[in-house]
């Protein structure tokens, strides 16, 4: 963005009967005012394999009266994806996204960028990813003879990973 300023000098004279000051349009100047990139800050978070989880970054901008977009790259091969950044046009915020990790135990870099459409700020930060035990239940006969045999079967089995 280019703005002109326009200065205005006092130029004081003398005269025979003493001071005399009149204003005058005597220099003007261009400068350029630039754009800061917002700065984000990316927090470690732990993720359960399986689950949708909300990851969260903040950021701020100093530069009023802009709004801003998000991405979240999880770093599991995914690619990145939009979050949602509320309460625009704000000179500070959240941008966040749901997440499904498929499988753990590991550890990924998540990577934020928050854009106010001219410059751009990111930070990284380390996803880890919790192995979930699978579950079932077992159905088996409530009473059985000492002795018997006994049919057993597994219902519900469940494993979050893939």
């Amino acid at each position: 963005m280019r703005r002109h300023v326009l200065f205005r000098v006092k130029a004081i004279k003398t005269t025979p009967t003493g001071l005399d000051s009149e204003y005058s349009n005597v220099a003007s100047a261009s400068t350029n005012v630039c754009n800061t990139a917002p700065t984000v800050i990316a927090g470690d978070k732990t993720f359960s394999e399986g689950t949708a989880t909300t990851y969260t970054a903040s950021w701020s901008d100093p530069d009023a009266g802009q709004s801003h977009t998000c991405t979240i790259d999880f770093g599991d091969g995914t690619g990145p994806q939009a979050g949602t950044v509320p309460g625009q046009p704000s000179t500070s915020g959240t941008c966040e996204a749901t997440h499904t990790y498929l499988d753990g135990l590991n550890s990924y870099t998540i990577t934020v960028i928050v854009s106010d459409g001219t410059a751009s700020g990111s930070d990284t930060a380390t996803a880890t990813v919790s192995n979930v035990a699978p579950t079932a239940t077992f159905n088996a006969p409530s009473e059985v003879n000492e002795g018997s045999n006994i049919a057993l079967s597994l219902t519900g089995p469940f494993d979050p990973s893939t």
